[in-house]
């Protein structure tokens, strides 16, 4: 029972045929494999990616309700300081007019000392 070469040439050609159908499976298995891992990191980057725009938009938007609060708060201490400033030039003033008023209540009373010494009392 020697086996024929047509025989031989026939089980090479087969188990030839059977490799490259398992290399073929393979190769699809594998290719597969990379697609679903690309889609996996490509939907894992994506969401990641969306976050960050998300948290950035927020961000943005907080930066901005920041400077209206500042610009506001601005606004209102510079209001503020107006009124202390005209606070100050007043009571400047109502020192000014006391001292006017002590000033001419002197004057007033040398002159009514003046006037007693030149007119003789009756």
């Amino acid at each position: 029972m020697d086996p024929s070469l047509t025989d031989i040439v026939r089980e090479h050609q087969n188990r030839q045929l059977k490799t490259k159908n398992d290399i073929e499976c393979l190769k699809k298995e594998a290719s597969e494999s990379v697609k679903d891992l690309t889609e996996i990191i490509t939907s894992s980057t994506s969401k990641k990616c969306m976050e960050i725009l998300e948290q950035q938009t927020k961000l943005e938007m907080l930066s901005r309700e920041c400077l209206s609060q500042t610009q506001s708060l601005d606004s209102q201490f510079k209001q503020w300081s107006v009124l202390a400033n005209k606070l100050t030039d007043v009571v400047k003033e109502l020192g000014d007019v006391q001292n006017w008023a002590v000033s001419i209540e002197n004057e007033m009373l040398e002159i009514s000392n003046t006037i007693s010494q030149v007119v003789p009392r009756k």
